[in-house]
């Protein structure tokens, strides 16, 4: 399946470079696979400056509980980024990026 950028939640799950304009990011919302070790990276890019400073990075052992909503996090972020490239995605069942 390929990055969703449509609307105000993109759904992300593909690695590589997802926007290329400034976009105000109000929340990162990541749910990690069950009895998975998982790693997420999100980095700021431009078209001219290319990859910069990391927005996110997340990563679990592993989750040993069946239940959803249990392995769900919720990183609040609030900040305009030039762009959004997902440097590293392991492991990750969904990954939403609430923008504005």
């Amino acid at each position: 399946m390929a990055n969703a950028t449509q609307g105000k939640f993109w759904i992300l799950d593909s690695a590589g470079i997802v926007w290329l304009q400034s976009v105000f990011i109000k929340d990162i919302k990541i749910t990690w696979k069950t009895a998975s070790a998982g790693t997420v990276e999100l980095t700021e890019v431009s078209a001219d400056k290319g990859e910069g400073a990391t927005i996110l990075y997340a990563a679990t052992l592993g989750a040993t509980s069946a239940a959803g909503d249990q392995l769900t996090q919720v990183f609040p972020i609030d900040n305009i980024v030039e762009g959004l490239s997902i440097k590293t995605i392991v492991n990750v069942a969904k990954l939403i990026v609430n923008v504005k």
